[in-house]
């Protein structure tokens, strides 16, 4: 169920610091901008599931604001502006379908960024690619697998990826990674001061005949530590091991979470991790952990 938000024509909080609003139907642009230009020292908004088909433009102006979490996960055929003037904005999350379009005035200021975009159209593509740009400077990203295939959903978008140049932390949840695909590693590429990589949820190869092209500058410089979950032992999964350890000068650890479906699995287990410690490394400090799920 949702509500209709019914607005006063006057609006201000002078003291209000954390707002959120679950399943609310904005009425318009005007009533709606009045309320997020009422709350002066906001410091933190969600927006849970909420009705934007009235809304055209709008802007979310909090001068204090520190973390703006968006989750849109309904069925609506919304298609409106959202302008963030955040310069004090450290913490952004958005999970939905992404029909709306987020532009960010001066995010330089953004730290750490979640972005779980499902959907796999056209418009919501280049509205991923969009956004993706506008979070450039964040120094930690975490991403879903569906948002990497809206990334890779054309050629032109994978090209045209930007530079992540303080990306110090990487991560990946949700569901399997596909480390074939053209848009995680033009990400890798782009990221020069990448320290941590985490795949929490496992990964996978969509190409029988992976290999890395060309080794991403932050493998040979910066990336010390690779946390693989929901490890299988495939071949595959092996065999992105293998070509991780390989090419990375300066890695520390690499530490595999076993699959819950290798419970009572002992001595498979075992054949794998003794398989995992032969393999050749680019780095000699390396050291290959081993945990249970």
């Amino acid at each position: 169920m949702c509500y209709n938000l019914r607005l006063p024509y006057s609006i201000f909080f002078p003291s209000l610091k954390i707002l959120t609003l679950k399943h609310i139907i904005f009425p318009d642009d005007q009533s709606t901008q009045r309320l997020f230009s009422g709350c002066p020292v906001l410091e933190e908004l969600t927006l849970d599931d909420c009705y934007w088909e009235n809304i055209n433009a709008i802007s979310i102006s909090a001068p204090m604001l520190k973390s703006l979490v968006i989750y849109d996960l309904l069925d609506s055929e919304s298609h409106s502006q959202v302008i963030i003037f955040g310069m004090s904005l450290k913490f952004f999350v958005y999970e939905g379908r992404l029909k709306n379009d987020y532009c960010f005035c001066n995010p330089s200021s953004l730290v750490d960024a979640c972005i779980n975009v499902d959907g796999r159209q056209i418009e919501v593509a280049y509205h991923a690619n969009k956004l993706i740009k506008e979070l450039s400077n964040v120094e930690s990203l975490a991403l879903t697998p569906q948002t990497v295939e809206a990334l890779d959903y054309k050629e032109e978008f994978i090209a045209h990826l930007p530079k992540f140049h303080n990306l110090t932390h990487l991560e990946f949840y949700t569901g399997f990674v596909d480390m074939a695909s053209g848009a995680l590693m033009k990400v890798f590429q782009n990221s020069p001061c990448l320290a941590s990589l985490e795949l929490h949820r496992g990964i996978e190869l969509t190409k029988e005949d992976w290999k890395l092209d060309r080794v991403p500058p932050c493998f040979l410089t910066h990336l010390k530590t690779i946390k693989i979950g929901d490890f299988l032992g495939t071949e595959k999964e092996v065999l992105v091991v293998r070509t991780l350890l390989q090419n990375t000068a300066v890695l520390e650890r690499i530490v595999i979470s076993w699959s819950k479906e290798f419970s009572g699995q002992d001595q498979k287990q075992k054949a794998v991790n003794d398989h995992l410690l032969t393999l050749p490394k680019g780095s000699l400090n390396c050291v290959i952990l081993s945990l249970e799920q």
